[in-house]
């Protein structure tokens, strides 16, 4: 497929399906170049530092001879491109700031589900987590809008849905009472492009490598 966006991670949803998301919603062309686990050293090690790989680790995207990695900058550079970081200075501030804590959420989340000895550490992480979903509870409804920032969806507001996906799927109840961050969960799958993708069998079902995930 010439001139589309190419974006390569492994079989799981994770730190790249935010970035998916954004692609669906806009209707860009784009295909997945998915690196399963077991191919996964040959691949580090054969482009590791190089354009292919900058920093050795996933997701990247590609857009002819352009590779960008991370995926903060991945989002953000097509947040600036299609029109997705906010209307004016304070917006956009106010994006980073959401999609910052929805990094460090996610960085809670990962490491609690990855941990074998999970069960014990349940207490611990929900209460952390209520706390953490608490205080975004505040931020967003302080906005007043139908997204965590503004009437329209930022880029801010893929990974947050990611995020609290994610979060639902291990307690369903985890939103109860935060009728903020419902709205916004809700809004962005009503999305009409993201609704049909999601229901699509393109969807990556597991966000990440476990089965009680």
């Amino acid at each position: 497929m010439a001139n589309c966006y190419v974006l390569v991670y492994f079989p799981v949803r994770a730190r790249a399906e935010h970035i998916r998301l954004m692609l669906e919603d806009l209707m860009l062309p784009y295909k997945m170049d998915i690196i399963p686990k077991e191919n996964w050293r040959a691949y580090r090690e054969a482009t590791r530092g190089t354009a292919a790989l900058p920093f050795g680790q996933l997701p990247i995207l590609r857009y002819g001879e352009f590779t960008l990695a991370q995926s903060g900058a991945i989002a953000r550079f097509l947040a600036r491109k299609y029109d997705l970081y906010g209307s004016s200075e304070k917006e956009m501030a106010m994006c980073d700031m959401v999609y910052e804590e929805v990094r460090d959420i996610f960085e809670v989340y990962d490491t609690f589900v990855l941990d074998r000895q999970r069960t014990s550490k349940e207490k611990t992480f929900y209460s952390e987590m209520s706390q953490r979903l608490d205080n975004l509870e505040k931020v967003v409804q302080s906005q007043n809008a139908t997204y965590s920032v503004s009437d329209r969806p930022t880029f801010a507001d893929y990974w947050l849905e990611e995020q609290l996906d994610y979060l639902l799927r291990i307690k369903p109840s985890i939103l109860d009472g935060r009728n903020a961050l419902q709205r916004i969960y809700h809004n962005m799958r009503s999305r009409p492009n993201i609704e049909a993708y999601l229901k699509s069998d393109r969807r990556i079902d597991k966000p990440v490598p476990v089965d009680d995930a």
